[in-house]
């Protein structure tokens, strides 16, 4: 067996191996489409330009034709909400005043959102806020009279933890 054989079976195992563990549909297309030129590798083991070739157009095609399909089909049951989207209507208290120039922060569970006000007035630190919506990579929130009985629960846990560290 000629050295391509071993090329297009490792092609083939590593792409297979990066495929189980991440499941993103990015490496299924080259362990496809190292399947035939490592059939050819066999018969043709002098054969590599074709081999490559069939490798490169085959996986390209792959990609441009079933990866859009394949991701639609993959994840038909998610509901499309990253951890960003996930704090919509949430409630919690403001840690850092929004001004006009500068963006507020809020904490939801262990994370701190860099957060900017939904009609552009300043809010000040210590008022409850309530997430609207997630605009790039900061969280729009409005003034919340209150907060609901499941934020209070993780507002009320937040502080007795920050109180027993010495915050």
């Amino acid at each position: 067996m000629g050295v391509m054989f071993w090329v297009w079976l490792g092609v083939f195992v590593v792409s297979a191996l990066v495929e189980v563990i991440t499941m993103d549909l990015v490496s299924v297309w080259f362990a496809v489409g190292a399947i035939i030129p490592f059939i050819l590798s066999v018969v043709y083991p002098d054969m590599y330009i074709l081999q490559i070739s069939i490798f490169v157009v085959l996986s390209a095609l792959m990609i441009l034709l079933l990866r859009k399909f394949a991701v639609k089909w993959m994840f038909r049951h998610s509901d499309g909400k990253t951890n960003i989207n996930s704090n919509e209507g949430k409630s919690t208290r403001l840690l850092q005043d929004i001004t006009l120039d500068d963006p507020g922060m809020i904490k939801l569970g262990d994370i701190t959102w860099f957060v900017i006000s939904e009609d552009g007035n300043p809010i000040k630190k210590g008022q409850f806020v309530e997430v609207v919506r997630a605009k790039g990579n900061k969280l729009v929130v409005k003034l919340s009279g209150n907060l609901n009985e499941k934020d209070k629960k993780i507002n009320s846990n937040e502080e007795t933890v920050a109180e027993e560290k010495g915050e």
